[in-house]
């Protein structure tokens, strides 16, 4: 199993096969003071399975850890795509998932990421930080 693409974006949700995204593209999160809570963070991803990996149900696990591998959230779900019809075959089957998180407090500024898990094997990281708002644009 694969992952074709991935982002981290505000706000994601998938509908008949596509995934749409609001405000993606994030790797940086800004904070005047910590702990801070971001009210929403969306992961859009494509998972593409391979022949082998169809028919059967595969254990998905998103964490979201610290620098020092720490948690602080998890999503478990169970995922799974069927063979294709007959004379189809030969093209790549793609999952595409998106996952929101609501409110998370990052406890200190620094780097975090979503570690991607299928069947307890990871298959991707998406890295952000959190820093410190630049005093020229904290308000007054």
């Amino acid at each position: 199993m694969q992952v074709d693409s991935a982002i981290l974006a505000d706000f994601v949700q998938e509908n008949h096969g596509k995934l749409y995204i609001t405000g993606g593209g994030i790797d940086t999160l800004f904070a005047n003071a910590v702990p801070v809570r971001h009210p929403s963070l969306g992961i859009a991803f494509r998972l593409t399975l391979s022949p082998a990996e169809l028919g059967r149900s595969h254990q998905l696990e998103v964490l979201l850890v610290n620098a020092d591998g720490g948690r602080l959230a998890t999503v478990t779900a169970k995922i799974q795509a069927d063979r294709p019809p007959q004379g189809t075959t030969g093209w790549p089957v793609s999952v595409p998932l998106a996952i929101n998180f609501a409110n998370i407090e990052f406890p200190t500024l620094g780097d975090y990421q979503f570690d991607l898990m299928v069947n307890n094997s990871s298959i991707n990281s998406i890295r952000f930080r959190v820093v410190q708002v630049p005093t020229a644009q904290r308000p007054v």
